[in-house]
């Protein structure tokens, strides 16, 4: 890739109007691609033409950026840059300097001053753009007053675009604007309010202790310090940061409402004041927020079934604010305790240690304090394992005739009976010549050799269960 042939020339335009730039590169294979520069970075304005330049042999390229509707953003120095992509080499041309000379335009105000707030020693800056032709001057004023006739800490940047102060003082506080002037046109910005930063010492008032009843609206007063600007009010309880949500908000004035308070808002509150300007909060007194509740009970199990003999437990939750006093009945009655009768942490629990049948009843947990009653029941029933009490031993029969083996329990009904054989553990099923009557009692009909043997009588129910073995002679 040789260098460039033909390089852009200087052009001076007047703004709005279009410009042709135009170069040729040097020899290369294969033939390079143009592209355009201003100020060191790819231009992607305007369009960009390219071809094949001379005829013959010649293996040159010509490159064309149009520019139309040029801008003064347009001004700058171009350069037409050749690249061999296969052999990833690049060529550039001479720098060509396109001058745009403005056109008289309107002044028009694209940026002016904001309020503020600084701290007592800093330094600020305030913008005053302004785009237009002639480039206008840029005056500031405050309170009214021209600033170089007002105060001499100041400095200008930009033609007066760019307004700073440095150790600001209590003496820069106010109101200023700015005013853009050239020889055709004079305009104003908006004025914008330089406000120093201070915040006094002590709340205007600090939130108190409160004693309520659950479900009332509750605020929490926090009165910030007089501030400039405003102080940030935030809220903690127990030393972490409230994020106000569902019944809880902050007001503006900087109280906490509570809507419905609940027992688990009571707490330990206080309210911080904050000026981000100055870096400074300030932290109020303590308070405590009770919330009382009246008790509310739950029993589980709501129903319990244990064998005789065994431990019954029951569990009896109560809350509410006072924490409220436990007491068990039983069927109306006071529950004793002592001997096998037992109740754990703030009588939460009914402990029976062996449980019997005069046990079964209806248990009655009640809670109490100063705001009322509340009370949950529980059945526990005790269930008595099968005792066999009608049973035969040894039964003697004959080959062909039937025979019937008893069984009979007593106990807590539903029983259940099944009968198997000693020797092999198999169950009896139910045949033709075999079945179990609902009292328990084996039947067998047309006694074979085969049945001779030791019988097993199994009676169960939901408390455990009683075996009897029979033997059975032929």
């Amino acid at each position: 890739l040789e260098d460039f042939f033909f390089s852009p020339e200087d052009q001076t335009v007047k703004e709005g109007e279009s410009v042709f730039l135009q170069c040729v590169s040097g020899e290369s294979s294969p033939a390079a691609n143009i592209s355009w520069l201003k100020d060191g970075r790819i231009v992607t304005r305007g369009r960009q033409f390219q071809g094949e330049y001379g005829g013959g042999q010649q293996k040159k390229t010509s490159g064309t950026l149009h520019l139309f509707n040029v801008t003064l953003q347009d001004d700058g120095i171009y350069v037409c840059v050749a690249q061999n992509s296969l052999l990833n080499i690049s060529r550039r041309s001479k720098p060509a300097k396109l001058t745009v000379e403005g056109v008289p335009l309107h002044l028009k105000l694209v940026q002016g001053p904001d309020n503020i707030t600084v701290t007592m020693g800093t330094e600020v800056s305030m913008q005053c753009t302004v785009r237009g032709f002639p480039v206008p001057m840029v005056n500031w004023f405050k309170d009214g007053c021209l600033l170089s006739s007002c105060s001499a800490t100041f400095s200008l940047l930009n033609n007066g675009q760019l307004l700073i102060l440095r150790n600001v003082t209590k003496q820069d506080e106010g109101w200023y604007h700015c005013e853009a002037s050239n020889q055709e046109e004079t305009i104003k910005s908006q004025s914008a309010f330089l406000l120093l930063a201070d915040m006094h010492w002590s709340f205007v008032q600090q939130p108190s202790s409160l004693t309520v009843r659950r479900g009332e609206n509750v605020t929490l007063t926090c009165r910030p310090p007089h501030s400039r600007p405003e102080a940030d009010v935030s809220w903690f309880k127990g030393n972490q940061l409230l994020s106000p949500a569902g019944n809880m908000t902050v007001l503006p004035s900087g109280d906490l409402f509570f809507h419905s308070v609940q027992v688990h808002d009571g707490g330990i509150y206080f309210c911080r004041a904050s000026n981000s300007h100055l870096q400074r909060f300030l932290t109020s007194r303590r308070a405590t927020l009770t919330v009382l509740a009246p008790p509310l009970v739950k029993l589980w199990p709501t129903v319990l079934m244990v064998p005789v003999g065994a431990p019954a437990v029951l569990e009896c939750e109560a809350s509410g604010h006072p924490l409220p006093s436990i007491s068990w009945m039983k069927r109306g009655h006071s529950k004793q305790t002592g001997g096998k009768v037992a109740l754990g942490q703030r009588n939460a629990t009914l402990y029976i240690q062996s449980a019997r049948i005069y046990d079964e009843a209806v248990y009655v947990c009640e809670a109490s304090n100063v705001l009322g009653r509340s009370h949950s029941t529980a059945l526990l029933r005790v269930a008595v394992s099968p005792i066999i009490v009608t049973f035969v031993s040894r039964v003697s029969s004959t080959i062909g005739s039937s025979v019937v083996l008893p069984c009979r329990a007593v106990g807590v009904q539903p029983i259940t009976y099944s009968w198997t054989r000693a020797e092999t553990r198999s169950p009896i099923s139910r045949t033709e010549t075999r079945h179990v009557d609902e009292s328990g009692a084996l039947h067998i009909s047309r006694v074979q050799h085969s049945d001779t043997g030791e019988f097993v009588c199994t009676a169960e129910n939901r408390a455990g269960r009683h075996q009897r073995h029979a033997v059975l002679v032929v």
